[in-house]
């Protein structure tokens, strides 16, 4: 039975997701080379960027050659069997990138859990409840304005002050007072 060339995609992606990402840095959020990819496609393409195009098209080739050779090769969409292998590889490139341009960016959890920023003339108390971003989280935070709490995106630079456990339940205990002192 032929695969789909959907197939091809799977396989690169798959390789990809097993690559440990380190052109971001040591430090790197990112939990792998397909997430930087991702990661540049959405926002912006690093200076490395033709490393990784070179990449994925090694991961294309050796994805078509083994296809090739299991007699289960599909041309993409839009291609033709005359076509040059370099134009298949490219449509595969595009469809790949195209996956990349929506699918969500996995990242490591922050080394946090619970924190507080100024907000007006009050202060707000965030759990966090999952990474959504490099710089961002979907996070519960409560004030005195909020005290039963609201879901949404904190963006990690306002962060004014991390809190242990201790410190979020005793500003529970309190009834998130208005200010906290960091110190």
């Amino acid at each position: 039975m032929k695969a789909k060339a959907n197939q091809i995609i799977d396989q690169v992606v798959s390789d990809l997701r097993r690559m440990e990402a380190t052109l971001s840095g040591d430090d790197t959020a990112l939990m792998s080379v397909w997430d930087e990819i991702k990661e540049q496609v959405q926002n912006e393409e690093s200076f490395y960027w033709d490393t990784y195009v070179e990449t994925m098209r090694d991961f294309i080739s050796s994805a078509i050659m083994d296809a090739k050779e299991a007699g289960n090769f599909v041309l993409p969409p839009y291609c033709e069997e005359d076509d040059p292998d370099d134009e298949i590889e490219e449509a595969y490139l595009q469809l790949l990138l195209s996956r990349a341009e929506s699918e969500p960016i996995e990242c490591r959890p922050f080394d946090f859990k619970y924190f507080c920023y100024r907000l007006l003339d009050f202060t707000a108390y965030g759990m966090v409840l999952k990474r959504t971003g490099l710089s961002t989280c979907l996070a519960k935070v409560f004030s005195t304005a909020t005290p039963s709490g609201e879901a949404g995106t904190v963006e990690v630079s306002r962060i004014d002050c991390l809190l242990t456990e201790e410190e979020f339940k005793a500003a529970e205990k309190q009834r998130w007072p208005e200010t906290w002192d960091c110190d």
